[in-house]
């Protein structure tokens, strides 16, 4: 057996990565990017600017994340994981990775739901901040 016999394995197992960043980690970044728009838009509609600094930086940190995962499956389409490289050390990475924008966006958003939900009329803006929140979860 040749090196080359072993290439369609490590090919099936770089598409497999490949299926699992887009299938599990960019629904959840757009719908959590989707979320902060909505929030920015909610916020300012309803008189609540005070709200608009941290909901900008859960946007910001949203688009970091979709930029990070965007380059993962630019970077898999063409692999340069070694083949001797773990696809358990490499998802561990990528949870390691995903953390900082993922906690930007978890602690902005956690802080904002306190503070809002004192407020009578920012009960729409709670609501979709528990969306956000539980979309950020599920990419940890």
């Amino acid at each position: 057996m040749t090196s080359h016999d072993f290439r369609p394995s490590a090919d099936r197992s770089d598409r497999a990565l490949l299926a699992y960043v887009q299938q599990e980690l960019s629904a959840p970044a757009e719908a959590i990017a989707g979320y902060a728009e909505i929030l920015l838009d909610e916020a300012v509609r309803n008189g609540h600017g005070e709200f608009r600094d941290d909901l900008e930086k859960i946007h910001a940190a949203s688009r970091s994340l979709i930029d990070f995962i965007a380059s993962l499956v630019s970077r898999s389409r063409a692999p340069t994981r070694a083949p001797s490289e773990d696809s358990e050390d490499y998802r561990r990475d990528l949870r390691h990775n995903l953390r900082t924008p993922i906690n930007a966006i978890k602690g902005y958003g956690e802080m904002l739901r306190e503070d809002a939900a004192g407020i009578d009329d920012a009960q729409a803006l709670v609501s979709d901040l528990n969306r956000l929140l539980e979309e950020a979860s599920r990419l940890l």
